[in-house]
């Protein structure tokens, strides 16, 4: 068995885990593909918004993919934040920082699995208490994706139909 490290070993315990299921719109499991559900998404939304000349579907369809790109998205960068902050902590450790050995005097010099989780648990836990305002200024670019992706599925199954 391969044993993985950084970004990959971090993206592999939040899958596993299952620590972000719950941050897909508060309740749902995060779907397996995201392509799979984009296109979806948007063919059903889409076929709704089409038949009954409606369009809270696309507002509905544009909001559900962009929470599902979001939380792919905060993935990574709870993973690369992880890395860097186990970095520095290793760094600490091995300089011998004053302030990190008295928080911590019977810990050993080395990162553990425990103190990778706590880091884990930090990063989950503070993209979780975000509100809607600060992941859209954060992740703003999931809503230009999760729109345009929309609009083209949308205009062709409008003008192709």
């Amino acid at each position: 068995m391969k044993k993985l490290s950084g970004v990959d070993l971090y993206l592999s315990k939040l899958h596993k885990d299952g620590r972000m299921n719950g941050g897909f719109m508060g309740c749902f499991g995060l779907p397996k593909d995201v392509r799979v559900f984009v296109v979806l998404t948007t063919v059903v939304m889409s076929a709704i918004e089409l038949r009954f000349h409606v369009w809270v579907p696309s507002v509905l369809a544009i909001y559900i993919m962009w929470e599902c790109l979001t939380v792919y998205m905060a993935m990574e960068k709870i993973a690369e934040d992880c890395t860097v902050e186990e970095v520095v902590m290793q760094q600490q450790l091995i300089e011998g920082d004053g302030q990190l050995l008295a928080t911590f005097p019977d810990d050993p010099y080395y990162i553990t699995e425990e103190d990778r989780d706590f880091i884990l648990l930090t990063r989950v836990m503070s993209f979780k208490n975000m509100s809607l305002l600060e992941r859209a200024r954060e992740y703003y670019l999931g809503i230009i994706i999760a729109a345009v992706l929309y609009a083209a599925g949308y205009l062709a199954m409008r003008y192709l139909l």
